[in-house]
């Protein structure tokens, strides 16, 4: 029976041009960052939109000369954004946390113009946060465990001054498994769209499985309500991905 059974899940490497996984599992490392950028946006609807959303609300919650937080940095690209946007942001202090070396090495050198970022290389896990006004997690968070997540939601509320913010950007569940294959299937579409082939979008699939560990809508709305949060909001949807926006009064 052995010899005519297929063997489960792919022996491809190549998720995208200049990316492979090792043993079948995503991972940030293994020289990821230089192609990082190209890639997520082939596989992120709304990315640079996310950004900009992400600033925009910065704008309106960081107050002149405050403290923001970026939760897993990666190339630095948004941070990047976050400190210059404007007047505002660009007046305030901004630290990136990422617990790639290479991650770091990277941001380090794109972000080297800009003198109101700090970047550091940690576990957003066991980070502490300073006092603070804003705080973004953009597709970070999702590859947590529920227990972990839900403890730094904890500690980001508590680091919030009263009026500050979290903008969680991430992969979510959808309520009922007609609208998850529907998700699923424009998803796929989109990626193939971008460039991405059949065979780079079912290995990405495979490698992130049990590496992303999405929550529906509903399900982070409560954990942020858990933290403390009592003013949480939907900002931005598209298919699977959601922006949600959390507020401390």
């Amino acid at each position: 029976m052995s010899e005519i059974l297929p063997r489960s899940g792919s022996t491809l490497q190549v998720v995208d041009t200049d990316i492979q996984v090792s043993d079948g599992v995503w991972s940030f490392g293994n020289g990821v960052a230089d192609a990082f950028v190209a890639h997520v946006r082939k596989s992120v609807p709304l990315y640079d939109m996310g950004h900009f959303l992400a600033a925009e609300l910065a704008s309106c919650f960081v107050m002149p000369h405050g403290k923001g937080y970026e939760l897993g940095v990666s190339t630095g690209e948004l941070i990047r954004r976050l400190a210059s946007h404007n007047a505002r942001t660009a007046s305030a202090q901004w630290v990136g946390v990422d617990c790639e070396q290479e991650m770091i090495e990277k941001a380090s050198k794109d972000c080297s113009s800009c003198q109101n970022i700090e970047l550091i290389l940690g576990d957003i896990r066991e980070f502490r946060f300073d006092s603070c006004d804003f705080v973004v997690d953009f597709l970070t968070t999702q590859f947590l465990d529920r227990r972990d997540r839900e403890e730094l939601y904890s500690r980001v509320y508590a680091s919030l001054r009263p009026g500050g913010a979290l903008f969680i950007y991430t992969k979510a569940l959808q309520p009922n498994g007609f609208l998850q294959e529907l998700a699923g299937l424009l998803y796929s579409r989109f990626k193939r769209y971008q460039g991405l082939n059949h065979e780079q979008i079912s290995l990405k699939s495979e490698s992130v499985y049990g590496v992303i560990k999405p929550v529906t809508e509903r399900e982070l709305k409560a954990m942020l309500k858990s933290a403390g949060f009592r003013q949480v909001s939907l900002v931005v949807k598209y298919l699977n991905f959601e922006g949600v926006l959390a507020v401390k009064r």
